[in-house]
């Protein structure tokens, strides 16, 4: 068994950047096909006229990762590049409705400011939040069907700094915020010399 069989965080970011790129040729052409249409200038503007291509993009990305992620190799291009794929609690394969709803779960990960995605960095098996969800893994693709999944040790103070690095981004905004109003409140209370 592998001392650590679990794709990390930066190996998985890794694998994302290499389909999202491989999944942008098929959206550019699908918009290609939109934009003579669109007639959007300033005189015609037409907003929702994305909404066809947002929902095919949408279902050639569902297709892709479910599809890839429950075939025979596990993985997507990008996973099998990086030497990863995806299983369940045994080891084994997912199923195709298993996948799309850990594709779709991909949306709790979003919409938590993408720290679901950053939960494989700390949890006890590298998971990110759609993969608790499904009970899915991404391992590495040497690990047999059956084979015990080990617990990965957590360290409390790693967790902590990553939640940090993470939030700093995302907090610092605010605090500058705050201060530019408190300033603001402080210099409008002081009195102009006429």
């Amino acid at each position: 068994m592998n001392i650590q069989p679990y794709a990390g965080f930066w190996k998985r970011t890794a694998s994302y950047l290499i389909d999202a790129l491989i999944l942008l040729v098929p959206t550019l052409w699908i918009a290609s096909f939109a934009m003579p249409g669109l007639g959007l200038t300033a005189a015609d503007p037409r907003p929702n006229a994305f909404l066809p291509v947002i929902i095919i993009n949408n279902i050639i990305v569902w297709l892709y990762f479910a599809g890839m992620e429950s075939s025979k190799h596990q993985a997507t291009v990008g996973k099998m590049a990086l030497g990863i794929k995806v299983v369940d609690k045994n080891g084994a394969r997912i199923s195709f409705w298993r996948a799309t709803g850990r594709n779709f779960a991909k949306i709790l990960s979003v919409i938590t400011f993408n720290f679901g995605y950053f939960m494989a960095g700390f949890t006890a098996y590298r998971q990110a939040l759609h993969d608790i969800i499904c009970s899915t893994f991404v391992v590495s693709k040497n690990v047999q069907p059956g084979e015990t999944l080990p617990k990965y040790p957590f360290h409390t103070l790693y967790c902590v700094l990553s939640a940090l690095t993470y939030l700093i981004p995302i907090v610092l905004p605010f605090i500058f915020t705050i201060f530019i109003i408190l300033g603001a409140l402080l210099l409008s209370a002081i009195p102009v010399a006429q």
